[in-house]
């Protein structure tokens, strides 16, 4: 993976994830997707208890980096940023991506349909991290999947905006400190 592969599916992950989305709640009698995007829960109270949970996980997932053996989740994730070679501006814009597309589709629609910790479970599965052959990897992938739920316990009680904004700065978090360890 490269900078621009990166790119493309970070823009496909906003706007695709999104239009998923919206195509998915259009046959929905229950939920509409401008409902979902509503401004009702976008306030200051669930946007910092959003970034409070993405912090708190991002540093218990640096932590967990740290401390599984041999590093090798470490040494894979420097190795697809070494490609990757992404300036700040290129973090926060993955970030955000990620943090709005992901949350839109999996928290806002699927979570609906196949209950959260089903969602976390499919989202941490999607990403490749529940690896039966790596050790390493699916005690992350574990980890992940609560990271994930918590998410889901964000939009469920505080709206779909303290779930992005939780994702995002987890997102900015690892990014970040794969950035500042190259």
């Amino acid at each position: 993976m490269n900078r621009k592969s990166l790119f493309h599916l970070s823009i496909f992950t906003l706007f695709g994830f999104s239009l998923l989305a919206y195509i998915i709640l259009h046959f929905n009698d229950s939920l509409d997707f401008w409902q979902l995007l509503s401004f009702k829960h976008f306030n200051t109270k669930s946007l910092a208890i959003g970034l409070g949970i993405g912090l708190l996980g991002g540093g218990l997932g640096l932590l967990l980096i740290k401390i599984l053996p041999n590093g090798k989740l470490d040494k894979l994730m420097q190795r697809i940023m070494e490609e990757v070679d992404p300036q700040w501006h290129h973090v926060v814009f993955y970030s955000f991506c990620a943090g709005v597309g992901e949350e839109i589709l999996f928290r806002g629609v699927i979570q609906d349909y196949i209950l959260l910790w089903p969602t976390a479970i499919i989202f941490v599965l999607i990403h490749g991290y529940l690896n039966l052959k790596d050790k390493t990897m699916f005690i992350y992938g574990v980890f992940l999947i609560f990271v994930s739920g918590s998410f889901g316990y964000l939009h469920k009680f505080l709206g779909i905006y303290a779930a992005i904004s939780a994702h995002f700065i987890y997102d900015v978090i690892m990014f970040g400190y794969l950035k500042l360890k190259k």
